[in-house]
């Protein structure tokens, strides 16, 4: 479909995330035409497991894409471009249907092979080439998960695919991985951008079973008819294979100038983008791709925001009543740390429920403090394990819903003793899958040819005051996590 020169074009971005699925079209002058969202169901049918249903996701992104569609031009409607939540898997069959439902990023059944692949291979030399440390998310330990408990499945699987290549294929027909979201599987070599056949031998499986590799900004597909139906996009309408929703949550927030941007959803991650591929040598941090040639590098923690609803379901009636006793206790608490590790951390050698350590007769508005305090701290860590050689005074970004919490921004300044420019980027992930949209159909060449007005928001400062209660309180918060 031609798009006439002198229209300013637009890409649709279809954002697939864990708890829901966003469409959202935007201009090439930085325009936001419009968007949608729909909510997306995740079950847990034991305690270890956390799924999605494949026709769920796909009829949610439907249901975006036909109610976005109704609002924009179709004469300006150039192309749909994919944004996609990690470390999703799942066994399709010969007939491209599901054979069960898919797992994501918080599933913990992997988690039973770490002990097996530990004898089995050199870890060390594995996250030299695939920059993935070894860790239930990855797919290395959750396809030997399928294969010894569930051969069955396993064995009659066509292929094992994440949700973003399933709503790809009901879109394009084809199967297509793209590079960027291969890479947080743990079997990409993020150096070649090709399968690591040691991490393939590894996981017990073999490449022809997986979809193939396509870079960010390649054209996968065209909308078919059966999906121009479904979802009122124009039929034939090119769909770039975009990348996944963290590496373009930085885009999306301006990060392409190599800044670190901080993420606090119902998980939290520390972004840097970079061109060069950077390793940790105590495999504490990861890197995956954003396209040929560009990486993202970070740290994330499972508990991020969840962690303070946790705290809060259990004490208070909601986050802002939490936010609002924490207002009211001093710096450091009075001596309570809280460690927020609600579900299995990363990185970190136990997870308890909750670790109090305070003074005899701590209240709940300590607790509230504390927890905010230990949230911040991890942060910190991530941070400084991130970017060792970083200046303490240099700006970061900040975005998620924690933005609207003066408070805990002002907190997570303190305890790094950094600005923070906070980030109004609730839609950072779509907006980077457009602007990567907008680069595979040649409309810009550099993400910074898409005006991002929403991408610079007011910085808070650091108060010099607490610096030193907060140096103490993170020696002793390393000491309880043992990191």
């Amino acid at each position: 479909m031609a798009i006439d020169p002198m229209i300013d074009p637009c890409i649709i971005a279809l954002d697939l995330g864990t708890s829901g699925c966003k469409a959202l079209a935007l201009s090439r002058t930085g325009r936001i035409m419009g968007k949608t969202y729909r909510a997306i169901t995740t079950s847990r049918p034991a305690a270890d497991r956390f799924e999605q249903a494949a026709d769920e996701v796909w009829r949610a992104a439907a249901a975006a894409l036909r109610e976005l569609t109704a609002g924009v031009p179709v004469d300006r409607i150039a192309g749909v471009a994919m944004s996609g939540a990690m470390h999703t898997l799942m066994p399709i069959g010969d007939d491209d249907q599901p054979l069960a439902p898919a797992s994501t990023w918080a599933d913990q059944r992997g988690g039973e092979m770490l002990d097996t692949l530990r004898r089995e291979a050199d870890f060390d030399a594995l996250y030299a080439r695939t920059g993935c440390p070894l860790l239930p998310l990855y797919h290395p330990p959750r396809l030997r998960w399928w294969a010894k408990f569930e051969p069955r499945v396993f064995e009659r699987a066509a292929r094992f695919v994440g949700l973003t290549d399933f709503v790809v294929h009901r879109l394009t027909g084809t199967w297509a991985m793209n590079t960027s979201l291969a890479a947080a599987t743990g079997l990409l070599d993020v150096r070649s951008a090709t399968w690591h056949g040691p991490s393939l031998k590894l996981a017990g499986f073999d490449a022809s079973r997986l979809p193939p590799l396509v870079d960010a900004r390649a054209v996968v597909g065209r909308v078919t008819h059966a999906a121009a139906s479904a979802t009122g996009l124009p039929p034939g309408l090119p769909v770039a294979a975009g990348a996944s929703d963290g590496a373009l949550a930085n885009l999306g927030a301006g990060g392409d100038d190599g800044s670190i941007v901080m993420t606090i959803g119902t998980s939290a991650a520390v972004r840097r983008l970079a061109d060069a591929p950077r390793f940790d040598p105590q495999r504490r941090t990861w890197c995956y791709l954003l396209h040929e040639g560009r990486y993202l590098n970070g740290c994330a923690l499972n508990n991020g925001g969840m962690a303070l609803t946790t705290i809060a379901d259990r004490y208070f009636d909601d986050l802002p009543q939490l936010f609002s006793a924490a207002a009211g206790v001093a710096p450091g608490a009075d001596g309570a740390i809280v460690v927020p590790f609600f579900t299995p951390e990363r990185g970190v050698p136990f997870s308890p429920m909750i670790q109090p350590h305070a003074p005899e007769g701590f209240d709940r508005a300590h607790i509230a403090r504390a927890a905010v305090e230990g949230l911040a701290m991890s942060l910190a860590i991530a941070v400084r394990t991130l970017a060792p050689q970083r200046p303490v005074d240099a700006p970061l970004r900040l975005t998620g819903g924690v933005t609207k919490s003066p408070l805990m921004a002002q907190i997570l300044a303190d305890v790094l003793g950094s600005p923070l420019q906070l980030v109004d980027a609730a839609d950072a992930s779509a907006i980077g899958a457009a602007i990567i949209g907008h680069m595979a159909l040649k409309h810009i060449v550099r993400p910074a040819e898409v005006p991002l007005l929403d991408a610079t928001g007011a910085f808070v400062e650091p108060d010099p005051a607490t610096r030193g209660v907060y140096e103490a309180r993170l020696a002793q918060f390393r000491e309880l996590c043992g990191m």
